[in-house]
Formats: C-alpha cells, structure tokens, sequence
C-alpha cells in the first residue's frame, strides 16, 4: 500500500523531473517554433553528445556538472551553428521527407560514433556537489533534482527575458509571425534563423549536463529521452514557454507516479497513452496557437 506522504513527496520530485524535461523540449520547440525544422535526432544531438561531453569534462578536468554548461554551451552553440549551415539550412526548405532523413542520419551518424568511440557500456559520475537529499516540508527531496530544476527555470527566464526585451529576441519573434515583412523591414532573417538554431542546441546541452547529477549516459539514451522531448512539444504545442513548461511538469508527474504506482516499465506506456489522448482531442496541442 502506497501512503499518501510518498505519493506527494514522488509527485514533487516528479514536478522538478518535469522541469529538467521541458528545458531539454525547450530546444526542440525554439527551433521547431522559429525555423519550422523538426530534428528527429534531437535525442542524441545535442541531449545526449552532451551528457558524454559533461561526463567526459568531470573524468578528465574534475569538473562538476552543475558548472559544465559554462563551457558546455559555447560549444554546443559552436556546432549548432555548424549542423544548421551544413544541415538544416540546406534541407529547411524542401520537403519535410527531406528533413526526416537528414535528422535521422544526423542521428545515426552520432550514435554511431558514440559506440565506437565510447563503447555501449554506461556511464555516470561517481560524485557531484549535488548529491544526497534535503528535508524541505517534511518531504525528502534529492538536490540534484532541486538545483536542476533551480537552472531550469533561471533558464526560462533568461529566454523569457531574451524573447520579450532585446532587439535579436523581438526580430526572432517577428520572423515566426512573417518572414516576409521582416526581411523587407531590412532584418538578416538568415542570420537570425542560425542564431536560433545554436540557441536551441545550447539550451539543451544544459539540461543534459543537468541530467548527469542523477542518470548515467549511453549511446542509446537518446532514444528514450528524445521521445520524451517530442511528447513534451506536441503536448505543449506551437505555444509559449509557458506551455512547454507546464507539459514537461505533467509528463514528469505522471511518469513518477507511474513508477511508484504501478511499475518503472510501465511509465512510458502511460505516458504515451495520455500522449494519444491529448493529440485525439486537442491535435494543437494544450497551449498550442490556434
């Protein structure tokens, strides 16, 4: 019998799981929402080329994962801006087959590399600054699921902020609404469509580097997690941040729930399930525009 202190104490964790989830889905959507590019291996780049980049910084420099993203998002920005210049621009504007193939022999081709390089077996880090648990409340709560959702919604706010009160972040948002008026106003759209990408990839290598406070990393991670990530957007749909925050939240609830609950196997099968259900009556999404 399951009590009712546990249920809220997994639901809370779940909540700041959840967070750590929608910054990773928080790349996915600034791409997806600004160049209309949907990268089926966001999974496995950038999430998880940057958890063995975080795991490999801590092995060979001594560095802690909460303070990996310092280095970490420069050079996920660095190779976005690559990926988006040999890739995405060139595949962008033709048929979404076409970006379906090269995103997934993105993926490939990094999976790939990361059995050769790396071999299959997992990989963790033994110690973080992080790890243990505190009291808050009367419920007992990892802190690496604390701080990591801490950085989280640090990181909402800055792109809130980046969004809504820069000139870069306005000329991105109007390029979404119409690209055509942008350009005639005399904005670099394509400037701005490569800048969003690197954005993109940068915010995810963070919560991948959050991420490895707590999970370990393998060259098949990214499957599991870039579901996640996908579920995550088409819940939230072509909305807000807010939207994607809040599905990351729910998603990051029902699959602790699950856990406890029921089973740790059947939590991505809940999921998915309600995943279905939401696209069958609101195919755009909880938050998605109308």
């Amino acid at each position: 019998m399951v009590s009712i202190e546990m249920l809220i104490g997994t639901a809370v964790v779940g909540l700041l799981v959840g967070c750590i989830y929608a910054l990773g889905a928080l790349g996915l959507a600034f791409i997806y929402g600004i160049l209309d590019f949907v990268n089926f291996g966001h999974g496995d780049f950038p999430l998880m080329l940057s958890m063995y980049v975080t795991f490999w910084l801590f092995v060979i420099f001594g560095l802690d994962p909460i303070f990996s993203p310092v280095l970490a998002v420069p050079l996920f920005f660095l190779l976005g801006i690559l990926v988006y210049k040999s890739v995405a621009k060139r595949t962008m504007k033709g048929p979404a087959l076409s970006q379906i193939a090269a995103t997934i022999g993105l993926m490939i081709m990094v999976r790939g590399l990361a059995q050769v390089a790396w071999s299959s077996d997992p990989r963790s880090i033994p110690f973080t600054i992080v790890r243990g648990s505190i009291e808050i409340g009367g419920l007992l709560l990892p802190q690496s699921r604390i701080v990591g959702a801490l950085i989280s919604i640090g990181t909402f706010i800055l792109i809130h902020y980046f969004l809504n009160r820069t000139y870069t972040g306005l000329c991105i948002r109007a390029i979404t609404d119409d690209r055509v008026a942008t350009e005639i106003l005399g904005i670099n759209t394509e400037r701005l469509y490569m800048l969003s990408f690197g954005i993109g990839i940068g915010l995810t290598s963070i919560a991948g580097a959050v991420m490895m406070t707590y999970s370990f990393v393998d060259p098949t991670i990214g499957l599991r997690y870039g579901l996640l990530l996908f579920v995550i957007l088409c819940l939230a749909g072509l909305g807000t941040i807010k939207g994607v925050i809040f599905a990351g939240c729910i998603l990051g609830v029902i699959e602790a729930l699950t856990t406890v609950i029921w089973e740790s196997r059947a939590a991505m099968l809940v999921v998915f399930i309600i995943f279905i259900l939401v696209l069958w009556l609101r195919p755009k999404g909880l938050w998605g525009r109308r």
